[in-house]
């Protein structure tokens, strides 16, 4: 990541593998925060609990702000593309609940394949999938808070509903690049790097 940063570079494809780097060098590091937040539940720590839930949930909005500043992962593109197919609003609604459920569910309520054809597409990330983190962190840390068994039917349960209703939604999403990416690779590789390297 450090090297394409360097590069002088200035091509559709060059971006596009710049962005892939960074969010795979990102996505590598989630898990190590993860598993730092499965330690401070298992040892009751409330304030950690916070601190590494608040710390996931940043690093997928940060990836997310990468992903939104390259045409090839846009969420908005995939949905508007879909939506173009129907004729009126009944048509363009339907398509877009299969465009959303192709990515996602995979299928009907309650008989989803989660996560089968999976996208990193910006907003997804965001609106999709930190939002299904953001389930697991308040649940793990309402147990701690009090006393309680944390439930992994119930965050399941509630990922499920949640996921489901997404597809039915129809929040619009940008169909275009926001930011520059090379601007925004440098400021993410000078935020992550240290902790990376660090262990942190």
């Amino acid at each position: 990541w450090e090297l394409m940063l360097q590069s002088d570079a200035q091509t559709d494809t060059y971006y596009f593998d710049l962005t892939s780097v960074g969010k795979q060098v990102l996505g590598n590091y989630f898990p190590i925060i993860r598993d730092k937040f499965a330690i401070a539940f298992y040892e009751r720590d409330e304030a950690k609990i916070k601190e590494l839930g608040a710390s996931m949930l940043q690093l997928m909005y940060d990836i997310d702000r990468l992903l939104a500043a390259n045409a090839n992962t846009l969420l908005g593109e995939w949905l508007e593309d879909a939506k173009s197919m129907g004729e009126n609003k009944i048509e363009q609604d339907y398509y877009e609940a299969n465009a959303r459920r192709i990515i996602t569910t995979w299928g009907g309520e309650g008989r989803g394949l989660n996560d089968y054809a999976n996208r990193s597409i910006a907003g997804l990330m965001r609106d999709y999938y930190a939002a299904r983190w953001q389930i697991f962190v308040n649940e793990g840390l309402k147990a701690v808070q009090n006393g309680e068994e944390y439930s992994n039917e119930l965050v399941i349960d509630q990922v499920d509903a949640f996921a489901w209703e997404w597809t039915s939604q129809h929040q619009l999403y940008n169909a275009k690049p926001v930011g520059n990416t090379k601007e925004i690779s440098r400021e993410l590789f000078n935020t992550y790097a240290p902790l990376i390297l660090e262990g942190n």
